[in-house]
């Protein structure tokens, strides 16, 4: 996208640019190189006992492999977002059993009716784009950043990981100071620390 303009880009200019450019798109899965790459990245952070994925929407990269993964490993606690009301994301552990329902956005969330708060260790976070400092363009509702300010506000640490296509990563984007930054980003075909 061209930065010649005489003001900033914003960040609703790049969430239209990045939204014209996977439009109609299927969800990309990841390869086994890059499914490798994170479950080393497991492996060796041996705190690590709850993940937090998501279940992708439209074009976002498909995590279900690496799910599957995940949810054979029994010392590992795997859990999605699920959307307590418009503004308020928790997640939730789940097991092999565990069905998804569409949730008030459209998203899949599981279909648990006593909400449990999880604190992933790592989590998944998808995106329209990220640039390569590890700044998040989400889809505008800031229910990520809000969450991990929660965590935070908890004394939780953890490792995010920003998923996105190799070519929806980006110099630069506009960033706040509420804009959390991803530690790695994973992409269909690597895991890039940041």
């Amino acid at each position: 996208m061209s930065q010649a303009r005489s003001q900033p880009i914003t960040k609703q200019d790049w969430r239209l640019y990045f939204k014209k450019h996977r439009h109609n798109q299927d969800a990309v899965g990841l390869s086994a190189t890059a499914i490798e790459a994170v479950l080393g990245l497991i492996r060796g952070n041996k705190q690590a006992c709850s993940i937090g994925l998501y279940r992708a929407f439209g074009a976002e990269i498909d995590l279900g492999p690496l799910n599957e993964k995940l949810l054979r490993v029994p010392s590992l606690e795997t859990c999605f977002p699920a959307m307590l009301n418009e503004t308020e994301m928790i997640f939730q552990a789940i097991n092999s059993q565990t069905t998804f329902v569409k949730g008030v956005f459209g998203f899949e969330e599981p279909n648990i009716r006593t909400p449990h708060f999880t604190m992933p260790d790592i989590i998944f976070v998808p995106g329209l784009g990220f640039d390569e400092k590890g700044t998040r363009l989400g889809r505008g509702k800031g229910h990520y950043d809000r969450y991990f300010a929660t965590l935070s506000a908890k004394g939780h640490s953890l490792i995010a990981i920003g998923v996105v296509e190799e070519k929806s990563i980006v110099k630069a984007l506009p960033a706040e100071d509420h804009d959390y930054k991803m530690d790695f980003l994973l992409t269909e075909k690597r895991l890039i620390e940041i």
